[in-house]
């Protein structure tokens, strides 16, 4: 699988970083430091990025990060020799291979599960991982609400119903002023002091133009934040 259709810009502006506080993506190339182009789309992308440019200290990182989920960038000279090292480790969620030549694509995509594709350009990586992040976040979202009127216990309730009722009392029921908009702006700015950034520029512009639902679909930030909040 090699791909080189490049993503859209909404989804590169996503600003993941606001709650994936323990995701960390890696890259691994002898020639890193010479591509700051693709370093700054990586960290305007993501929170944590670490670059790397041995092989060995890139592999203490991901048996000594406490508490992390990795993804990997690999360039494809370190493709075949890093892959095997590293497949086995939990935290080590996703590989991907950055080169522009089809490097043993179909071998490594077929021995090893944790390679997603070999990419010809960050951009389209950094659309990739995105896309896990919000699926993990997804995953391992437990799902809680009832309504305040009713006597059941709470241990007996299924997740997905709890999670279902929480979403419509927010969405449907719940009235929210000006005041809880300014706050839910704050909140975020808090989180991360980069958030100029165009999805939340445009929610705080568009805000009243859309329904909450609308909103909620349309922004990873919403979403994942909501999502992040229901496993506390």
């Amino acid at each position: 699988m090699f791909q080189s259709d490049p993503p859209s810009a909404e989804v590169l502006q996503s600003p993941i970083d606001y709650v994936t506080e323990d995701f960390t993506v890696v890259w691994l190339d002898s020639n890193v430091n010479e591509k700051t182009n693709s370093i700054v789309t990586l960290q305007r992308a993501f929170k944590h990025v670490k670059t790397f440019d041995e092989l060995t200290p890139c592999l203490n990182f991901q048996q000594n990060a406490d508490n992390q989920k990795v993804f990997l960038i690999l360039s494809h000279d370190f493709a075949d020799i890093f892959v095997p090292l590293v497949h086995d480790i939990v935290k080590v969620l996703s590989i991907y291979i950055l080169s522009d030549r089809k490097v043993n694509s179909e071998q490594l995509l077929k021995e090893w599960k944790k390679v997603k594709g070999i990419f010809d350009n960050m951009e389209f990586i950094c659309t990739q991982v995105m896309r896990s992040i919000e699926q993990c976040e997804n995953n391992f979202t437990p799902m809680s609400i009832i309504s305040p009127s009713s006597i059941i216990d709470l241990n007996g309730l299924d997740p997905s119903f709890m999670y279902t009722k929480l979403l419509k009392e927010i969405f449907l029921e719940m009235g929210h002023d000006e005041k809880a908009k300014i706050e839910f702006i704050k909140f975020c700015h808090a989180l991360n002091s980069a958030a100029q950034s165009s999805p939340l520029a445009d929610f705080i512009r568009d805000f009243e133009d859309h329904s909450p639902i609308w909103w909620y679909t349309k922004e990873p930030f919403i979403y994942v934040t909501l999502n992040r909040a229901l496993r506390t």
